[in-house]
């Protein structure tokens, strides 16, 4: 079995469906902390319930 790198490379993309939920914006948010590049998908990105993912340091609306 191929050995596995767990450090993460700076700028890496990882996509997080659903990221207006609570589980997945906490992970949006120890990825974004670890230099992950994330896309995130929500239902309504102008539903002021996802506001709370702009906010993240690290986040910018594509």
């Amino acid at each position: 079995m191929p050995a596995v790198n767990s450090s993460p490379i700076s700028g890496q993309t990882v996509c997080v469906t659903g990221a207006g939920g609570f589980i997945a914006s906490w992970i949006v948010k120890l990825l974004l902390e670890k230099g992950y590049t994330v896309k995130g998908t929500v239902r309504n990105p102008d539903d002021p319930k996802n506001d709370h993912l702009r906010e993240l340091e690290g986040a910018k609306k594509d």
